[in-house]
């Protein structure tokens, strides 16, 4: 059985564990790989599957992620270098996987009663540094560095690449500006 643990520095993630942010908060999170995940507020973010080993061969270590809800940044490690395959974030309505990056992943549900968003919901991903995919059963779109992909969270309509960024992407780069040190 699984039980709700507060976070804390240096609280170790297992295969399985679900991490929470709420409406004030964000997590840092130093992956063993390398990587570093930065958790948005309001936000929900599963390990499906974590393995890494230094010493092993590198397609058997792999990060399958599923984002129920919110936002992040990852910047990959090892496993995302040498393993693309093995890397992938899952989302209700679509799959992202990456070329060796820094990119953002989001999915945002459709507003509740009395709840209003400035962006449509569904999958979003901006690439910062590589490139990544995003796909659905309707397709796959490339995001190349300075790109915005969308799929609509009515998943009849294939992937796309935005013409400009959603406001929420501008809030998170503030964000990050102010946590760079700590993410060093």
């Amino acid at each position: 059985a699984t039980v709700d643990r507060a976070a804390r520095a240096g609280l170790e993630i297992n295969e399985g564990d679900t991490i929470k942010t709420g409406a004030n908060a964000w997590a840092l999170l130093a992956m063993t790989d390398g990587a570093s995940l930065t958790l948005r507020s309001n936000s929900q973010l599963r390990f499906d599957t974590y393995r890494y080993d230094p010493d092993g061969d590198a397609p058997q270590n792999r990060s399958l992620l599923s984002l129920a809800k919110g936002a992040f940044r990852s910047i990959t490690g090892y496993i995302g270098r040498t393993n693309r395959a093995g890397y992938s974030i899952a989302t209700p309505t679509a799959t992202i996987g990456i070329r060796g990056t820094d990119h953002e992943p989001a999915y945002y549900l459709p507003p509740g009663p009395g709840e209003k968003l400035d962006h449509e919901p569904g999958t979003y991903d901006k690439v910062n540094d590589g490139a990544s995919f995003i796909r659905n059963p309707k397709g796959e779109v490339s995001v190349k560095p300075g790109q915005y992909a969308f799929v609509h969270h009515n998943a009849r309509f294939a992937p796309r690449l935005l013409k400009r960024p959603p406001a929420f992407y501008q809030r998170h780069a503030e964000f990050d500006k102010k946590v760079a040190a700590r993410r060093a």
